[in-house]
């Protein structure tokens, strides 16, 4: 069963007393882990995409499209950035955001193409993408070998 929270940044009172919330960020799980500098960070899972935050200010995230093919589920990576914070990339935050999203999921990740065009599903890898989803794919070829 999944778990629903709820966080209210603020509230203010209406004349009768009663609390409302100005503004409320929802997400369906959370969890946390220590990247490769020993920083906090906390990944939230919101609808179908994966964000990561650091003291509660947001690093950025992974855009997630569920596909349905004949031989099973996997999740497409449309979009990734991990960028809204200075000084959060190559620290394990990416690789952490695919291993919950499969393990939260239970079927894999897998990527676009390397081909510098937009696919019609809409993803696309630019910038460090190409090198990451290599090195997952390549994290993934040795795991399943050990096994």
């Amino acid at each position: 069963m999944k778990e629903i929270c709820l966080r209210v940044k603020s509230t203010s009172y209406l004349n009768w007393g009663f609390k409302t919330s100005e503004s409320i960020e929802m997400w369906d799980d959370v969890t946390e882990f220590n990247d490769k500098k020993g920083r906090t960070i906390e990944l939230r899972m919101i609808n179908q995409d994966i964000e990561a935050f650091y003291q509660g200010q947001r690093i950025g995230g992974f855009v997630f499209n569920e596909i349905e093919e004949e031989y099973g589920f996997y999740q497409m990576v449309i979009n990734m950035h991990l960028e809204d914070l200075p000084g959060f990339k190559h620290c394990g935050i990416g690789g952490a955001i695919v291993r919950w999203a499969e393990e939260y999921w239970g079927w894999p990740v897998v990527f676009g193409k390397d081909d510098g065009m937009q696919s019609d599903d809409g993803s696309h890898l630019t910038g460090d993408g190409p090198w990451f989803a290599e090195a997952i794919y390549r994290k993934h070829s040795l795991s399943n070998k050990s096994n």
